[in-house]
């Protein structure tokens, strides 16, 4: 049996205030679940201070590098303030910080990384850098020969 036409325009009337709370409903969970994620991961790490991991360039700020752990894809940063053997500025266009004797992070980028505080409450991981080895690229330069 066809619903009346007054209901009809009665739900297609509310239709767009139900979809708007869906939609933030749907937000509130996905935000929840980042926050649940992010103090796990805290969590975790805590119990790993003063281990190293080996992990990827994965962001550069003016600020440090955000490295992720292979593995676990748990992130934390290498403050600038930890990067001592040089002093660093960041280039934003090739998303780099380039020391001023030549030696640079860049994204992409293979690091040993020690796990050197985690701040439970806020849930940030803060590394310093024990070992880099710059990933391959191949470029026109060093491309490797193709079989004919």
């Amino acid at each position: 049996m066809p619903l009346p036409e007054e209901r009809i325009e009665q739900l297609e009337s509310s239709l767009e205030g139900i979809a708007s709370q869906s939609s933030e409903r749907e937000r509130a969970a996905d935000q929840a679940e980042r926050e649940l994620l992010s103090w796990k991961k805290a969590e975790y790490m805590s119990h790993h201070v003063g281990e190293t991991f080996e992990g990827i360039i994965t962001g550069v700020k003016e600020y440090g590098v955000y490295v992720e752990l292979n593995d676990l894809f748990i992130e934390g940063l290498v403050h600038i303030s930890t990067l001592t053997d040089d002093y660093y500025v960041f280039k934003e266009k090739t998303h780099s910080l380039i020391g001023q004797r030549g030696k640079g992070f860049r994204l992409g980028d293979e690091v040993k990384v020690l796990v050197d505080r985690v701040d439970q409450n806020r849930h940030l991981i803060d590394f310093s850098l024990v070992d880099v080895r710059p990933i391959r690229r191949l470029g026109k330069r060093n491309r490797k020969p193709t079989k004919q």
